[in-house]
């Protein structure tokens, strides 16, 4: 089990078990299914996100100190994805989704791909399967 690119890591590191365990966790948590109740009495909303990186993370964290609703918005339209990985809004989606959508929907996204990456264990001889997202 080796770091995707070793070139990029520092001499010191490039044999490091802990950190290749490590970036290995969290490229196998691949896309998780989650599923938001619209409220409308028709089939839940499906869609698909990639777990959040540190970097996205801190890309949200200064949204938020700005406008939370414009970070959650953001974080949306950057990490969520239809079945076949392509992502569900476009860019120019943004000003329809902070104006014109469901808060509670829109809430509802947010919170299912800022969930984070499942633990070990939950990932262990689970590579073929997508976990469904069981979080309320």
């Amino acid at each position: 089990m080796t770091v995707e690119d070793p070139k990029a890591l520092p001499e010191a590191l490039k044999n490091s078990a802990l950190l290749n365990r490590m970036v290995r966790h969290f490229k196998d948590a691949g896309a998780r299914r989650h599923e938001v109740d619209m409220g409308d009495g028709g089939a839940p909303l499906v869609f698909y996100s990639e777990p959040m990186t540190l970097k996205d993370k801190s890309k949200l964290m200064d949204n938020m100190e700005v406008d939370q609703a414009v970070a959650f918005i953001e974080t949306i339209i950057d990490k969520a994805l239809d079945a076949d990985g392509q992502k569900l809004f476009r860019p120019d989606a943004k000003r329809w989704l902070l104006t014109r959508a469901d808060p509670d929907t829109v809430s509802a996204m947010f919170h299912k791909i800022n969930r984070g990456v499942p633990p070990i264990e939950e990932l262990e001889g689970n590579s073929e399967a997508t976990p469904p997202d069981t979080s309320s």
